[in-house]
């Protein structure tokens, strides 16, 4: 290779390099500032709307909780207030219950002593028609009760005596085989809570305004006289093949 002259060598300009070079800088400036503008805007503007966002799911967040808190107030209330119909219903049903059975008892009492009062009566004539003659008549409300330690352990609705008879009468608006059952059972124990009527010869009866089912056919086979209401004021009684004494 030849030896070039200093002189003949083609050197840059320095003065336009550096002036680019400059350029160069002042436009990566303003574009490292720009950069750092609209990201800082950008941040910004992602900013405002993550906040409009959150308070916008805050007051949705809020308004469900007011809403469920509203709700829950309200079926606290409706609970509430069905628990205290609820609690009335059943205090009227047991006022309501309470006084049904009072007035059936009552009921059942009143009819019980108007057929015992037309009982009596009618009786005398149909045991005195059977040989029976009787002289003293005993019914509720005149100490047939016997009692021990001040509790009523029987009680006989009718007792007809004469000096050698007793006959004990159940007396039922309607009558059952279970009231039938009960009344042989309670006579079972007859002399023992009254011993005062010592050997006298004890029979039992029944008398009914009706019977239900097969009650006079199991009281007749049980050996008991049975009195049947067969008009307003008449008793009719139905004499067992074989009397049963207690």
């Amino acid at each position: 290779m030849e030896n070039q002259s200093i002189q003949n060598y083609p050197f840059p300009d320095f003065g336009a390099l550096l002036e680019s070079v400059k350029e160069n800088g002042r436009r990566m400036d303003e574009n490292y500032n720009r950069y750092l503008k609209e990201k800082a805007e950008r941040e910004a503007q992602w900013e405002a709307e993550r906040k409009t966002k959150e308070e916008h799911w805050e007051k949705e967040r809020q308004a469900h909780k007011d809403f469920c808190e509203m709700m829950m107030a309200k079926w606290d209330r409706m609970l509430e207030e069905d628990q205290r119909k609820h609690a009335e219903f059943k205090e009227w049903m047991k006022k309501s219950e309470e006084e049904t059975k009072r007035l059936r008892d009552e009921n059942a009492t009143k009819w019980g002593r108007l057929v015992e009062a037309l009982c009596a009566p009618a009786a005398l004539k149909l045991f005195k028609d059977l040989g029976i003659g009787i002289q003293n008549i005993y019914r509720e409300g005149e100490s047939i009760k016997a009692t021990v330690n001040g509790v009523d352990k029987m009680e006989v609705d009718v007792l007809l005596e004469n000096c050698s008879v007793l006959v004990a009468v159940e007396v039922k608006t309607t009558c059952s085989v279970e009231d039938v059952k009960y009344f042989i059972q309670q006579m079972q124990k007859f002399r023992y809570y009254f011993p005062r009527f010592g050997e006298k010869t004890v029979y039992g009866a029944m008398a009914a305004i009706s019977y239900k089912g097969k009650a006079v056919g199991y009281a007749q086979k049980q050996g008991l006289f049975t009195l049947k209401l067969s008009g307003e004021d008449t008793f009719t009684m139905i004499n067992p093949k074989t009397p049963k004494t207690f």
